[in-house]
């Protein structure tokens, strides 16, 4: 059953840890530069992200520091992964403007959008049927998906795990399937997981946004 998350998403969003919610408005600024180097193909140095925002590099930096599991950087200290946006090949292609990268998981996929203000074309895999998965996201909307059918899973995890390691302990968990039945099929195995519509994991993640970057959006 498509659990109607829209009606509990305060619940969802509580899990994760407050300073992942509550940034002040450098780091939100900061943040959104960073994903906007990222979907331009361009891993950024301190410097660059600096120079972009207009905050100095000793902020960036310790705000770079800050953000644990989070970030992941280069042997040159660039950024090369952030926040579900990153470099390195996943099942997940997120392709903005002709330039591909890569994100964490299904629902990094759908709220990146919204904070970079660019279309985005999605390509994911079904890990039950191995079938594929597309989608067009204009900012905080799904304007193209094949197939029709497509759902999401999601997990509801503790905070003190989301905190630990977000990859492992919710990324992980959370993924495109082509359709219900699917979806159905590789919850039973997974604990803690649930089946969203895609118009509601939408919904999710412009509520998740508007908490994340509620001084920049």
């Amino acid at each position: 059953m498509i659990y109607p998350i829209t009606k509990n998403s305060e619940k969802f969003i509580s899990q994760f840890p407050e300073s992942f919610l509550n940034a002040s408005k450098a780091e939100q600024e900061i943040s959104a530069a960073i994903y906007r180097f990222l979907s331009k193909g361009h891993n950024p140095s301190i410097g660059e992200i600096a120079k972009e925002t207009g905050h100095t590099a000793q902020t960036v930096e310790a705000l770079r520091d800050g953000l644990n599991s989070g970030v992941f950087r280069n042997e040159n200290e660039d950024i090369i992964g952030f926040g579900g946006l990153t470099s390195h090949k996943t099942k997940h292609t997120f392709t903005v403007n002709g330039i591909t990268s890569y994100t964490w998981c299904a629902l990094d996929a759908l709220f990146i959008p919204e904070i970079i203000g660019k279309l985005a074309e999605v390509t994911s895999v079904c890990p039950v049927t191995k079938e594929t998965i597309e989608l067009s996201i204009l900012r905080n909307k799904v304007v193209a998906v094949n197939p029709q059918s497509t759902v999401l899973s999601m997990v509801i995890a503790e905070t003190e795990k989301i905190t630990e390691n977000l990859v492992n302990n919710f990324c992980h968990f959370v993924h495109f399937f082509s359709s219900e039945s699917s979806a159905k099929e590789w919850i039973h195995s997974h604990e803690n997981t649930f089946i969203v519509s895609l118009d509601d994991a939408m919904r999710l993640a412009h509520a998740l946004n508007k908490t994340r970057y509620s001084l920049i959006l």
